[in-house]
C-alpha cells in the first residue's frame, strides 16, 4: 500500500495490517 508509512502508526494496533489491505482493497 502506498500509505503503508502512515499505517505504521495503526500497525501498532496489530489489526491495521488487515485493515490497510481492506482499505486499499489489496
Amino acid at each position: 500500500c502506498s500509505h503503508r508509512g502512515k499505517t505504521l502508526v495503526h500497525a501498532e494496533a496489530g489489526n491495521a495490517k488487515g485493515f490497510v489491505c481492506t482499505y486499499h482493497g489489496w
